[in-house]
């Protein structure tokens, strides 16, 4: 495409991961094992994500399975994505910093990446410097933004704008404004597909990120709890023969829980804290008889002397995270085999297990077709969060849990950052658009 100010180039793939603290972005392109733009290169490296392919400068080699890419060869056609970039920012999340801010983060994480992509090093300021001048080319950009507290219709309408102006004032002379795609979806699907489209040391890709539907629930656990599922699907062959109007995949999701510690977040680190301090003064007052070592390792984390000092602290704490941090005293308990932690744990993964299991009788009723866009198998269950982060008593407990329950969906712990999922989501979108 020919356009005042340069040619436009293939296009710069961007994932945005906004966070309740921290937003990271990074940026992706296409490119061929020795490193040049705009070609899908050797069938060695077709179908393989971006962070398979090793940044700009560094040798590259051919993938292993357990680097994630594509395990099949069912997209031949595939395309491959380079990390170029990334940059980091405040809270995306409206519901903690208000949504000026939250935009206002996103956006500088975004245009420090883009910039620093397109040769600027030194990021958007750089740049500016520079006196913001339009290069040879100006790159097409696709972005997919997966931020928390966009749930309702609308919450995503000041980040699109944003990251509009971003592209056409901010980044003028390095991208096209005119054509930017932005997609903007709360961060289970990032989460989501991080899980079931990269591969890790443990698993091979569940699914092929260009060639399969994005389905699957994904269990979020840390301070708070969610179980969210996305049913996508190709469109009908009715849409598909009519001539006017673009042609868009199909989108079920459905969540249950997530309606936060003032309803008690059932499952949540929150509500492990919780059920912690009510396990010690139950004990502490004789109305629970059994031994425990909660008691002892909350007083020692929280530098107390006496069980009833913990009235205080809780009642001086204004933030979920303070009583959510207690969530690892009690795993660490459960997992020397301390009964009253033993029982709390055992609560919780009920909680968690059942809040997947009604979450997939809502979207994903019947089996067929929901594997993946493939139509194999049922759906597969990824759990992510601060709880879910490393193994431990937890996520054993709860993936054994889910296998006595639902015992045809497979159990994945991404390997990879959410920023990365939203770079495959981006790059789908790049795709669908150009084909």
């Amino acid at each position: 495409t020919t356009m005042a100010g340069g040619t436009t180039s293939a296009a710069l793939c961007v994932g945005i991961d906004g966070g309740g603290t921290k937003t990271k972005c990074i940026v992706t392109d296409r490119c061929d094992h020795a490193g040049e733009e705009g070609d899908a290169g050797s069938a060695a490296w077709r179908g393989t994500p971006c962070w398979a392919c090793p940044p700009l400068g560094a040798g590259h080699a051919a993938p292993t399975a357990t680097q994630g890419g594509v395990g099949s060869a069912r997209h031949e056609a595939g395309c491959v994505y380079r990390l170029r970039s990334a940059a980091t920012a405040g809270s995306a999340n409206p519901n903690s910093v208000g949504v000026d801010q939250a935009v206002k983060n996103v956006v500088e994480a975004a245009r420090e990446a883009v910039a620093k992509a397109l040769g600027y090093e030194d990021g958007w300021r750089a740049y500016q410097a520079s006196g913001g001048a339009s290069g040879a080319s100006r790159r097409r950009l696709s972005v997919c933004l997966s931020t928390s507290g966009v749930d309702r219709a609308g919450d995503e309408v000041p980040f699109v704008e944003g990251l509009r102006k971003m592209a056409r004032e901010d980044l003028a002379g390095l991208v096209d404004g005119s054509t930017v795609a932005i997609r903007v979806v709360n961060d289970a699907y990032a989460a989501l597909a991080s899980g079931v489209y990269v591969g890790g040391k443990s698993n091979n890709p569940l699914l092929d990120w260009q060639a399969d539907c994005l389905v699957g629930i994904v269990s979020i656990v840390g301070t708070g709890t969610i179980a969210f599922g996305v049913k996508e699907s190709l469109p009908t062959a009715q849409e598909e023969g009519k001539e006017s109007g673009e042609l868009k995949n199909h989108f079920e999701t459905a969540r249950v829980s997530g309606w936060g510690p003032a309803f008690g977040d059932t499952g949540s680190g929150y509500d492990l804290g919780y059920r912690l301090l009510c396990a010690v003064a139950r004990c502490h007052d004789g109305r629970d008889a059994r031994e425990t070592s909660l008691t002892a390792k909350v007083l020692s984390h929280l530098e107390l002397q006496e069980p009833q000092q913990l009235i205080k602290w809780a009642y001086s704490r204004n933030d979920w995270a303070s009583m959510a941090a207690l969530a690892p005293l009690c795993l660490e308990a459960a997992g020397e085999g301390d009964q009253v932690a033993r029982d709390i744990l055992n609560t919780v993964v009920e909680e968690l297990a059942e809040s997947i299991r009604t979450l997939k009788d809502k979207l994903f009723a019947t089996a067929g077709g929901t594997g993946g866009g493939n139509g194999a198998g049922e759906p597969a269950i990824v759990l992510v969060g601060g709880l879910m982060s490393s193994k431990n008593i937890l996520n054993e407990s709860l993936e054994a849990k889910i296998n006595a329950m639902m015992p045809g969906c497979a159990v994945l712990y991404p390997e990879c950052e959410a920023a990365q999922g939203a770079a495959i989501l981006a790059q789908r979108e790049a795709i669908q658009r150009q084909s």
